[in-house]
């Protein structure tokens, strides 16, 4: 693989570094949708929804981390991109996951009924957040 279709990307959480590869390409689903970057795009700020991160690496693999929200920074050949949490497959448990996401439909249920729109949103957010991590274990 030629040195001029490498970049670098990096994934940090406010608890550190989550990702530090070499890739080809990297696909995130920003707000406006889809987006894939590769070596030497123009620099670029975008804002990411919740949704696995797909890693293109040089070896051929793909790698996917999911990612809750954030933002993707790709400037000299370096992509960042810099989020609350963001959880490798092999790091998420699935069972916990499950009952978050049960835990969250339950909440939504509840707070439709009372007319809660403030917990409701809460319970919207903790619902993709537990589908992302659930999605991405089933990706890798």
């Amino acid at each position: 693989m030629s040195d001029d279709k490498v970049f670098q990307v990096n994934i940090v959480t406010p608890d550190g570094l989550v990702y530090d590869h070499r890739t080809t390409l990297v696909v995130v689903k920003a707000i406006g949708g889809e987006i894939g970057f590769q070596a030497k795009h123009e620099p670029a700020l975008v804002s990411l929804q919740i949704a696995p991160v797909k890693i293109y690496r040089t070896n051929g693999q793909v790698q996917y981390v999911a990612v809750n929200g954030g933002f993707l920074e790709m400037d000299n050949n370096v992509a960042t991109i810099v989020a609350n949490t963001a959880e490798r497959p092999s790091d998420i448990d699935v069972d916990r996951a499950q009952s978050a996401e049960e835990r969250a439909k339950e909440k939504i249920e509840k707070a439709k009924r009372e007319h809660d729109e403030a917990e409701l949103r809460r319970a919207t957010v903790a619902l993709n957040r537990a589908i992302n991590r659930i999605n991405t274990v089933s990706l890798r």
